[in-house]
């Protein structure tokens, strides 16, 4: 089978999110927020497909001078997807800015490593952001220098994708002023 890469819908992505083994993953404010107003228009959510069945969503959204990176995807497809996918999304994510993701250290160090392997480098520490079962967590701020081949040839020279994922046209961003950055295409 043969995986690709695209935009998801609204409500494809919310009901992706709203999986068990999704939802455990995502901050209690954020999961809150998501099931009173949905995903934030200005947004980007692009999915991975292995054939038919939707593996991973990566949502990008507005971040101080770039992107923030929200990546998730079924334990089924960890295996199998889950680095080339992140790829992907970096790669989306950086055509327009730099790209970031924020990350409990203390509750996800697995992430956090995945993270280091794609060139990400702590810039800043968001004291008591993040909330997970009524306790607060410091949360990490990384950015990816700048993607490019030479960053996945650096980082995991031995640990080629097992995919080069189709992208398909993610369509334009929000234009407003304060999101200055140029469309994903």
């Amino acid at each position: 089978m043969t995986a690709c890469m695209g935009p998801v819908g609204a409500q494809a992505a919310l009901a992706f999110l709203a999986l068990p083994e999704v939802r455990e993953r995502l901050d209690d404010g954020d999961a809150e927020r998501l099931d009173r107003e949905g995903l934030p228009p200005e947004s980007v959510v692009l999915g991975g497909w292995d054939g038919p069945d939707l593996f991973g969503v990566g949502v990008l959204v507005p971040f101080r001078d770039g992107w923030s990176i929200h990546f998730y995807t079924r334990r089924e497809g960890r295996r199998r997807w889950a680095r080339a996918f992140g790829w992907a999304v970096v790669e989306v994510a950086s055509r327009s800015g730099p790209a970031y993701v924020q990350i409990p250290l203390d509750l996800y160090p697995d992430v956090v490593n995945f993270a280091r392997r794609f060139g990400f480098r702590r810039v800043d520490t968001e004291p008591d952001a993040y909330r997970k079962g009524g306790r607060r967590y410091d949360r990490e701020v990384m950015q990816c220098p700048e993607y490019s081949a030479a960053v996945v040839a650096t980082t995991m020279p031995h640990r080629r994708p097992r995919f080069r994922p189709k992208l398909v046209n993610a369509g334009s961003m929000s234009s407003e002023k304060r999101y200055s950055r140029p469309a994903l295409t």
